[in-house]
């Protein structure tokens, strides 16, 4: 606690210390002992105490913004720390792209070159794909639908969607894919195509659904195409200038052909790919499923197409076939044969007539044959020609498992080995037939073959003897 003095209490003490002051030789007294010079000493002191003052008030000052700049400098340098190991981080990061980089050079110095001109050609080629759908669509698909909607349309909606299926989806798809590659392509030499089909696989599923339908959409289209209206309708629609004078029929076709396309691509793109490529595995996989995909496609258009045909069959025979009913009965091919079967003796034969020969013992009948898997067909043809068929009687439907063919008639060895004679046949071959049997072959041209017919319900065993008007309609 400071004492409180009076002011001469102060002087005088003020002057003491000035005297001590003086005596130690740090300040030099006025001359005279008389308290004005102490005085103005005194004031010089309190100059020099308040000039003392400010100066320790400044340094704190100082002392205090020094403080707060060691601090900002601090949070400075964490900052810059933290700056430095991010900076440190990406250049790791840098490094590693530039040895990618370096990699894709490398890549592209051995494999690059072919690798990139075989996606350039990818490409363009679903530009050029993409672009033959939107002809589709825009100038056959809409105009159609437009012209079933008018008055008098010259088509059904259901004929339409049934000629373009789902063409509209299928672009819609391509047009995705084809955007997809052309982003790739901004970012060459570095190509990764691997994401883009697996985005595409599972959508491919909408070409099965077109592939299977496409025979019965040409089906469709061939039977509009007996409606006057509708075939001016078509003219006009493939004359444009788009179209470059490809039919309809062209367009519907092309989405047959696009998933073998993306299978020969990746097989050439795999050929032209490193091993350790970073993709590699990717496509693979894309083209093992683009395979399976169209594996399974072709499977189901062959087991559909052999319905279609088994069923068109069916139709054209009047008292029906149950066995074309059957999933399992593939159809293999069907032309005309000649049946030779019994006439009386002295008869004339137009065959021998044909063969420049003569077989007296034989009257032939044109079959239209139809050869199945597990069955072969011998129909006759109705005399109104209406297209009708009649099955053969008892010989209509041979069932070739039970059957054995002799490619060789003239053999009697062949026929002997299997424990058949001709002689025995319900079909009545005599003995005096079989004996002119090698003039009569060697009239035929070995054209004819012989089916032999067990029968099951302990008849006797039938022989049917045809002759091919030439070698390339041979069924054997």
């Amino acid at each position: 606690m400071i004492p409180n003095w009076s002011c001469s209490q102060r002087k005088h003490i003020t002057i003491i210390c000035c005297q001590d002051i003086c005596t130690k030789g740090q300040l030099t007294p006025p001359s005279g002992n008389n308290d004005g010079s102490f005085s103005i000493s005194f004031n010089k002191l309190l100059l020099q105490k308040e000039e003392l003052e400010q100066k320790h008030l400044h340094l704190l000052q100082i002392v205090e913004s020094e403080k707060t700049a060691k601090w900002q400098y601090t949070q400075q340098c964490e900052e810059l720390a933290s700056e430095i190991k991010k900076l440190r981080a990406e250049k790791y990061e840098k490094m590693f792209a530039w040895n990618h980089f370096l990699y894709d050079i490398t890549d592209f110095a051995t494999y690059g070159n072919k690798r990139h001109n075989l996606v350039f050609q990818m490409v363009e080629a679903e530009e050029e794909y993409t672009e033959q759908m939107e002809i589709l669509v825009s100038c056959f698909l809409r105009p159609f639908k437009m012209a079933a909607s008018s008055k008098k349309p010259p088509c059904s909606h259901e004929d339409v969607n049934s000629i373009f299926l789902n063409s509209e989806t299928v672009l819609f798809l391509h047009q995705i894919f084809l955007k997809g590659l052309t982003s790739r392509m901004e970012s060459w030499p570095t190509l990764v195509l691997g994401d883009l089909f697996d985005m595409l696989l599972p959508m491919l599923s909408i070409y099965q659904e077109y592939v299977r339908n496409h025979h019965y959409s040409l089906q469709v289209l061939t039977e509009c195409k007996q409606s006057s209206p509708f075939v001016a309708l078509l003219n006009r629609l493939e004359n444009k200038t788009a179209c470059h004078g490809r039919s309809l029929e062209t367009f519907l076709t092309y989405p047959m052909h696009q998933i073998p396309r993306y299978i020969i691509t990746l097989h050439e793109l795999l050929a032209h790919t490193p091993y350790d490529h970073v993709e590699r595995k990717s496509l693979q996989n894309a083209r093992q499923q683009l395979e399976d995909l169209s594996r399974q496609m072709h499977d189901e258009v062959s087991e559909t197409e052999n319905l279609r045909k088994n069923l068109a069959v069916e139709r054209m025979i009047v008292e029906g076939c149950d066995i074309l009913l059957d999933v399992n009965q593939v159809f293999v091919r069907q032309g005309s044969l000649i049946q030779l079967v019994d006439k009386p003796r002295g008869a004339r034969s137009r065959l021998s007539a044909t063969f420049g020969g003569k077989a007296a013992s034989d009257r032939e009948a044109v079959r239209q044959c139809f050869l199945f898997s597990n069955h072969l067909l011998l129909t006759t043809r109705q005399s109104d020609d209406d297209g009708r068929l009649n099955l053969v009687a008892q010989i209509g439907k041979i069932p070739l498992s039970d059957a054995v063919l002799i490619e060789d008639p003239s053999d009697q060895g062949a026929i002997d080995d299997d424990g058949l004679s001709v002689c025995s046949m319900s079909s009545g071959i005599s003995e005096s037939s079989g004996s002119g049997s090698g003039s009569g072959t060697s009239q035929l041209q070995n054209r004819d073959f012989k089916i032999i017919l067990d029968i099951k319900s302990g008849g006797p065993q039938v022989i049917v003897h045809l002759v091919a008007p030439t070698m390339q309609v041979s069924l054997h």
